[in-house]
This record gives C-alpha cells, structure tokens and sequence, in this order.
C-alpha cells in the first residue's frame, strides 16, 4: 500500500513537472497597415513594398516564420505580400514588418487614385502569419491618412 502511495506521489511530481516545462500560450499579434512603397512598375510586373506595424503582446521577443498578407485599399484589392526578410516582433511592443508584394500597374493606380479623391486610405490586411510554428489569423481594418500612405509623411 504504502509503495503504491510513492508509485502515485512521483507520477503527479512528474506529471507536474511536464506541464510547467511546457511553454505558455502566446497572444496573437495584431497588425496594421502602416506604408505602401513603388518598387518598380512595368506593364508586365508591378512590385511594391507593403509595410505593417505588428504589435506583440507577448512578455517575450517572438520570430515570424512566414506571413503572407492581402491588403485592400477603398475596396479595391491592392496586392498580396509575404515576408520580405526575417522578422523579430519585440516583447510588448509595435515592430515594422514589410512585405514583398506583386500587383498590376492597374490596381495600384486605380488605388491610388481612390485614395486620392478621399483624402485618405481605408484598407482592409487579413493573411496568416506563423510565428515561432504557431499559425495566427491576421485581420485589421482601418484608416490612413494620405501622406503616411504614401510614405510622403513621416
């Protein structure tokens, strides 16, 4: 009786012990959309640079795998990015994240054009970001004004 008492005594210590090596559960990042920057424009091919701001509420630094993203601006689709070079996102705090992206010249100049008129950027992120091999859904909608936009404005 009294070795099956031990027996149980050292399988909860264990059992204890596996569960406080396990890493906590870390919060999703939030996004977004901070820039978009021409990187070359030809008829056949468009590139832009799509800049997020990635807020991490972790108590730890976190390393983005991957991140793929479309962005819509006025409701029109804008482009598509993925991570254009590693990333780190620091603990509790906003980091810039940028995108290397494809889209037409026709997309990007109508974009452009509505943003124009406004007055200002409304856009819609939503993608997948794996950070650290966990997926997390990203959606954010919001505003810009023009300048920062564009980038014409720090």
């Amino acid at each position: 009786m009294f070795a099956r008492r031990i027996a149980a005594l050292c399988v909860l210590v264990l059992v204890a012990a596996a569960c406080a090596a396990l890493p906590p559960r870390l919060l999703a990042p939030s996004v977004e959309f901070a820039q978009v920057r021409l990187v070359r424009l030809a008829p056949d091919e468009t590139r832009v640079r799509l800049a997020l701001t990635v807020h991490n509420p972790n108590p730890r630094d976190l390393v983005v795998d991957a991140l793929e993203a479309n962005v819509v601006v006025e409701g029109g689709q804008l482009a598509t990015g993925t991570l254009a070079a590693p990333a780190t996102l620091r603990a509790g705090a906003d980091s810039r994240v940028e995108l290397d992206a494809r889209t037409d010249a026709a997309a990007l100049i109508g974009a452009l054009q509505r943003v124009m008129r406004q007055g200002r950027a409304r856009y819609e992120v939503y993608g997948t970001a794996f950070v650290q091999g966990v997926r997390f859904a990203l959606v954010r909608s919001g505003e810009l004004p023009v300048g920062e936009f564009t980038g014409s404005r720090p």
